[in-house]
């Protein structure tokens, strides 16, 4: 039967447990042993295993019960050395009446399982290294039911490393997690035995209050029959506290968004509204579900909703700080001027997060802004009417004031020396009315904006030197000493308005200096040049230095003297300052004296043009047109050119003007027309016509008391030139003069 099978078969027979066996169990047996060992002994055949098989065959020959041993180690010599090899095998009694204990041998059925068993220790190995390299917290447990079955412990069978730095238990394996935590929550013995019992493995996250952390889980059956459950954890304790900050942080935020007296809104990337705080529901009567996404849009005014979301959207894609004002709807349907502004969110990585942003209820400051708007609209129209005022005001006195001063010239040579002093006295009064008139003129033509500044550059000691020669005598008359600094700059300016502006300076502290001196001093001020007028006078208060740009105001003079000047001339200063762009400043100390400064910009070297010989004031015979339809005036002018010693030919109208010329045969040197003429004629078209019959060579000067910007422009666009009234007989002969002299 032995040499019949294929399975192998060995034999021990006999006391001496000689060696039987067929040609299947040879293979195990290598050439080393096979075919020498057959027959012989046991002990003799196996001397490096007999320690381990020789008890085993002795105690089944001695009657005992059959053995099985499964993977069980022995080793054998085979191919040229001693190897660890594992068998399964059973050893049984074979039964002979005449044998010793009734046992003949031993019949041995074996399989070898080397392979098997390597393999398995190979894989236990991996698993044990791949266990014990984890981060993450292994653990596998054996599940303990009560009756009921129901899980009541559990039994550590093997934790990695990591496991006890995650729990904080130590020596686990072998103790039960009851005796190690008795308060240990029943979540975990029922998670862990429903896995046992069904196989359906799980993963979560929760809070083991017995050991202080949170843990994030996954287990799963590893041993039906033992019930036991292998645990794979994670320690998120940090991250749940940071979880926990940012919901209390979260909270903080929707509670202090929601009791602020501003409405608070967040967007993410995308441009969707997240959150809309409780003010925002409590102003709009939106909900959650109206309000959120772009929901919000819909409160908007229709009039501004898409200006609102094209700004809207384009600050989200430049990812841009966002900022309108658009018409927000109440609750009760009426709508309240709102403005909306965020910031752009961005994560520690710079990535754009959306927008945390505000609304704030601008109603009632849109109010103020139009009342205050609306003042200063009815302030503006209020200097405005003032400005037509003064200059209708001017030019209905100028009228008569022109004939008085003309007429004061032709005078003086008839006036016998007994009667020149009143005729001096008469003059003075004549010249305080029309310095009056000229500055309301002046003022009225600034506010009225007809005023073009002729900027040019020009050097600063030509432009101060009429100046010192000007008034210096005036200062000498008053024991006053009078110094101009040396300067080599050049100015960028009009010459004529900042001309203005330092003799109105000079002017004021000649008016309110009694003693000492007074400068005209230049210095540098970064790119521009200062002009600073000093003086020794009385000084301003401190509470009057803003006050002195008024219009007629002045200091120290309640009673009016006419000799302190009219409050006009700093008005006027500051006016051409802001018309020149010329910041002026003064500093004063009362008792000692002030400082006005004036900032001129920086100009370019100009060429220096040689002086032109003055042409003596005298009418030589030339023939002089005058055109002007109040009587009283035209009788004054034709009195002051026949006294120079013109010809004159007096007109009240273009067509009587034009009709005496044709009688009389000749070619006018001069026409002075006034501008304002009757039934809505002109002295532009006066002296036009009279170029037509003569030649455009004609020279044409315009009078005129009005201070709107048509007659000048008019005058302008034709080449003439433009004197206001009142005008002294010695300002219209210098006009003249240069007049004649250009036409030369």
């Amino acid at each position: 039967m032995m040499l019949s099978t294929r399975h192998p078969v060995f034999i021990f027979w006999g006391s001496q447990h000689v060696c039987l066996y067929n040609d299947a169990y040879a293979v195990s047996l290598g050439p080393e042993k096979h075919p020498s060992i057959l027959g012989a002994p046991g002990r003799e055949a196996f001397p490096e295993a007999w320690p381990i098989i020789g008890p085993q065959i002795e105690q089944v020959m001695a009657g005992g019960e059959p053995t099985w041993h499964e993977q069980h180690l022995v080793p054998i010599s085979r191919h040229g050395r001693c190897e660890d090899v594992y068998w399964t095998y059973s050893y049984g009694p074979i039964h002979d009446a005449d044998a010793a204990n009734g046992v003949g041998g031993i019949l041995v059925l074996c399989t070898e399982t080397t392979q098997a068993v390597v393999s398995r220790r190979e894989s236990e190995e991996r698993y044990r290294t791949l266990v014990e390299a984890f981060d993450q917290g292994f653990c596998t447990v054996d599940l303990i039911f009560d009756e009921q079955n129901h899980p009541i412990d559990y039994v550590f069978v093997e934790v990695n490393p990591a496991f006890e730095a995650l729990t904080g238990l130590r020596d686990a394996v072998g103790k039960s997690m009851r005796a190690m935590r008795s308060e240990h929550e029943d979540y975990w013995f029922e998670t862990y035995g429903r896995i046992a019992l069904t196989g359906q493995p799980a993963r979560f996250e929760h809070r083991a209050a017995a050991l202080g952390r949170w843990y994030a889980v996954y287990a799963f059956r590893a041993d039906a029959e033992r019930h036991r459950v292998a645990i794979l954890f994670t320690d998120i304790t940090a991250r749940k506290r940071v979880e926990e900050e940012l919901r209390e942080s979260e909270a903080r935020f929707r509670h202090l968004a929601d009791n602020a007296p501003v409405m608070v809104w967040a967007t993410e990337a995308d441009g969707q509204c997240s959150y809309l705080s409780q003010t925002w529901y409590a102003f709009t009567g939106q909900t959650p579900e109206t309000g959120l996404g772009f929901g919000w849009l819909e409160a908007t005014h229709p009039d501004d909703r898409e200006e609102v979301e094209r700004q809207f959207r384009a600050a989200t894609a430049n990812q841009a700080p966002f900022r309108v004002e658009y018409r927000l709807r109440h609750a009760d349907g009426d709508y309240h001027w709102a403005i909306d502004a965020a910031a752009p969110r961005f994560n520690e990585e710079g990535h754009f997060r959306g927008y945390v942003g505000s609304v704030i209820d601008i109603t009632e400051r849109k109010r103020a802004e139009e009342n205050v708007r609306a003042m200063r609209d009815a302030a503006e129209q209020a200097n405005l009417t003032k400005s037509k005022f003064l200059a209708a005001a001017s030019h209905d006195l100028r009228q008569p004031m022109q004939s008085l001063l003309l007429f004061l010239e032709v005078l003086r040579p008839h006036v016998t020396a007994t009667g020149q002093e009143a005729l001096k006295h008469l003059g003075r009064g004549l010249d305080a009315l029309r310095d009056l008139l000229d500055s309301l003129l002046d003022i009225s033509r600034l506010d009225a904006g007809i005023v073009e500044p002729v900027v040019q550059d020009f050097a600063i000691q030509d432009f101060v030197e009429p100046i010192s020669a000007a008034y210096m005598p005036v200062a000498a008359a008053k024991g006053i000493d009078f110094q101009v600094s040396t300067c080599s700059a050049v100015v960028r300016s009009d010459r004529t308005l900042l001309g203005r502006m330092v003799r109105n300076l000079v002017e004021n502290a000649l008016r309110y200096t009694e003693s000492g001196r007074i400068a005209i001093e230049c210095c540098q001020a970064g790119d521009r040049l200062r002009i600073e007028v000093q003086d020794t006078g009385i000084g301003i208060p401190p509470d009057q230095l803003e006050r002195i740009w008024e219009e007629f105001h002045q200091v120290g003079n309640p009673e009016r003297d006419r000799n302190r000047g009219l409050g006009l001339g700093l008005a006027i200063v500051q006016r051409l300052s802001d018309l020149l762009e010329h910041p002026v400043d003064v500093r004063s100390t009362p008792g000692q004296g002030s400082v006005f400064s004036i900032e001129v910009p920086r100009g370019q070297a100009e060429q220096r043009q040689a002086a032109v010989a003055a042409i003596a004031l005298a009418g030589n015979g030339r023939f002089a047109v005058l055109v002007d339809d109040d009587a009283i005036v035209l009788l004054g002018l034709k009195a002051t050119f026949e006294a120079w010693g013109y010809q004159v030919m007096a007109a009240s109208s273009t067509d009587q003007a034009l009709s005496a010329l044709k009688a009389a045969g000749r070619r006018p040197d001069v026409v002075v027309a006034d501008y304002r003429l009757r039934e809505g004629r002109s002295g532009t078209e006066a002296i036009l016509r009279v170029r037509e019959a003569y030649g455009t060579g004609v020279p044409g000067i315009i009078l005129t008391g009005e201070t709107g910007s048509e007659a000048q422009y008019d005058a302008a666009a034709h080449g003439l030139h433009v004197v206001y009234k009142p005008v002294t007989a010695r300002q219209l002969g210098e006009t003249l003069r240069r007049l004649l002299m250009d036409d030369r």
